[in-house]
């Protein structure tokens, strides 16, 4: 993000070494820059704040640059300058680029809360393209795209056909030269994650890599992936070590009030560092709870201890949240926690999750 406080330029040369001072002008009028350097970032458009954002970090000539989504507010123009010089300062041996559009594109939840148009007028849902030109010259080993299940039914118009969208997609990533490419829809939970979350994955291997040629188009079948864990914990195996007994609407729990009780949680609780886990009385953060009306507490409390049901006294026009379960089903886990922790309600507390609680799941 930017300093709101701060002036383009100012922004551009906040801790800038002096050695990197020689590249500002360069960067600066190859993202059109030139005539915003004494504007402020409020007095800036969505597009004007990303260049920002790009220019000041391809100044630092950084040795690793994660970049998310860094072209959707692009003019065309511009986008191509900026992805040519980044192709210049790509590394020849590349081992693996990952990728995606964004999901609310191609996700009919998110169709219906922000757009009234056909899929083809979003130029985020064509994103894969300038994904499928990057692998093109910089030749990575590997590549993986990923996106919502909804890519593989989703149309491009109201009357295409359905799953067309899905097909140009993968048709595109398996026209680049040089690579075997598959596909598949994996789930979450199938790799020890407590989320059913599925994602439909296209992923290509250099060929010349390949020790011998598998013709399933499966990416599981083929080698591709791992073979499933299906070792996901359940939710009380997750969450047991946040829960505090005495826990007040709109406040907080600042420490661990116990130790690790499951290998999950040593896990979660661990140092990737060290290994150290944290220990009781150790900080916590992100562990505030929702300032709840008493009305939303007894409807949580009736939830929990009917199984989830809202009594029409309960009822109301807007998303209703769902309770958690403790423990699984045999169908394992169902949910895709991927939205606000007020979407959910604590399986042995009539309140919504943490931002934590959300986090370690």
């Amino acid at each position: 993000p930017l300093f709101p406080h701060l002036s383009v330029l100012e922004n551009l040369k906040i801790n800038l070494e002096k050695q990197y001072e020689k590249n500002i002008q360069y960067y600066v009028e190859l993202t059109g820059l030139d005539n915003l350097l004494n504007r402020y970032p409020h007095e800036l458009s969505g597009g004007e704040q990303q260049r920002v954002c790009i220019t000041r970090a391809l100044i630092r000539e950084p040795d690793l640059l994660l970049m998310d989504e860094p072209f959707s507010n692009l003019d065309v123009s511009i986008k191509s300058k900026i992805q040519n010089e980044l192709l210049k300062i790509v590394p020849k041996d590349v081992f693996c680029i990952v990728g995606g559009p964004p999901c609310q594109g191609f996700s009919g939840i998110g169709i219906r809360r922000s757009y009234s148009v056909d899929k083809e007028q979003l130029p985020s849902n064509h994103l894969y393209q300038d994904m499928a030109y990057f692998i093109h010259k910089v030749q990575p080993k590997i590549f993986l795209f990923e996106n919502v299940e909804g890519l593989i039914r989703s149309r491009w118009t109201k009357s295409g056909i359905k799953g067309e969208i899905f097909k140009d997609v993968l048709e595109t990533f398996r026209n680049l030269k040089g690579y075997e490419v598959k596909s598949k829809l994996v789930y979450a939970k199938d790799y020890g994650v407590p989320q059913n979350r599925p994602r439909i994955l296209i992923i290509g291997i250099k060929r010349k890599l390949l020790k011998k040629k598998n013709i399933s188009p499966d990416a599981l079948e083929g080698g591709f992936l791992p073979n499933p864990t299906n070792d996901y914990p359940n939710l009380e195996d997750v969450l047991s070590d946040l829960i505090d007994q005495s826990y007040e609407n709109g406040g907080s729990t600042d420490i661990y009030l116990s130790e690790p009780k499951s290998n999950w949680q040593k896990l979660i609780r661990s140092n990737e560092f060290s290994g150290e886990s944290l220990s009781k009385g150790d900080q916590l953060n992100e562990h505030k709870y929702s300032n709840h009306k008493e009305s939303v507490v007894n409807r949580f409390d009736y939830m929990i201890k009917n199984n989830g049901a809202i009594p029409d006294t309960y009822k109301t026009k807007k998303f209703a949240q769902r309770v958690l379960p403790k423990k699984w089903n045999e169908k394992g886990p169902n949910i895709t926690a991927c939205s606000l922790a007020d979407d959910f309600v604590h399986f042995s507390q009539p309140r919504s999750l943490t931002v934590l609680s959300l986090i370690h799941i």
